[in-house]
């Protein structure tokens, strides 16, 4: 199932979800993160289980951009197919020009 990612982000602050179920039944292990300029957050939440998974901010390094810390579990976070989750991105854009916005999550995970 193909979900968009680029897009205009609107002026201010702006937080967009979408509700996804993962295909499998396994064990989270990795999660690392590409979000584009004013992107402050990206949090996977299980709504099944009303708990977060993980969630990273936006930190500047000593040059000026930014980076997300990973997640990163050899027990790995358990989740099961019939669960479903949400994707929540918050983007705070304090420009007047058009800024794009791409947001994306990659998962390393193992079967069960």
């Amino acid at each position: 199932m193909p979900i968009p990612h680029l897009f205009y982000v609107p002026l201010h602050r702006h937080e967009q979800q979408i509700t996804i179920e993962l295909p499998f039944d396994g064990r989270i292990r990795f999660i690392g993160t590409h979000i584009h300029l004013f992107g402050e957050s990206i949090e996977l939440f299980n709504v099944s289980r009303q708990e977060r998974v993980w969630k990273r901010t936006m930190k500047p390094d000593r040059v000026g951009s930014a980076h997300m810390e990973v997640y990163s579990s050899a027990q790995g976070y358990p989740v099961r197919a019939a669960e479903t989750h949400r994707l929540t991105r918050i983007y705070d854009h304090p420009t007047s020009h058009d800024v794009d916005g791409v947001t994306g999550i990659f998962m390393f995970y193992s079967l069960d």
